[in-house]
């Protein structure tokens, strides 16, 4: 289906990557804000999760239906990033927390030191880390498979 979106860089908006990256994006910030020691408010982490991935304010702000030429008429970057909250739930990387707050668990705060240690460690911009990683990640997989 075509996007009824002019961009001049769609990759920010394909779905799966987005997915991905906003996944990364979450644990960075939430990280970054403190949420391993209180809560922080869900509405605080979007446009720093954002920024970290070179959203332009009109990429933040498309609906779902200008995105994909269907679906609702509401902010696609707050799904987005909801669906990022929803894998790290389901990976434990976030414990139980108030509603409309999230929290790091043990676990996640393990995974934001080592994403912040490798992040720290290389010389891109976070996005093109993030790709980087999830580049080798699945080169891994692939290997893997073949044997």
């Amino acid at each position: 289906m075509e996007r009824n979106v002019s961009n001049k860089d769609d990759r920010h908006l394909d779905d799966k990557i987005i997915r991905i990256k906003a996944r990364f994006a979450l644990l960075y910030v939430l990280g970054e804000m403190g949420a391993y020691d209180r809560e922080i408010k869900a509405q605080d982490v979007y446009k720093p999760a954002a920024r970290l991935l070179g959203l332009t304010e009109r990429e933040q702000t498309i609906t779902i239906q200008e995105k994909n030429g269907v679906g609702e008429d509401r902010p696609w970057w707050p799904n987005a990033i909801q669906w990022a909250r929803d894998k790290l739930n389901k990976i434990g990387a976030l414990a139980p927390s108030t509603h409309g707050y999230w929290r790091l668990s043990e676990r996640g705060l393990k995974q934001y030191q080592q994403l912040l240690d490798q992040f720290k460690n290389s010389d891109m911009d976070f996005e093109h880390f993030v790709e980087a990683f999830v580049s080798q990640r699945r080169e891994a997989r692939r290997s893997v498979e073949s044997r």
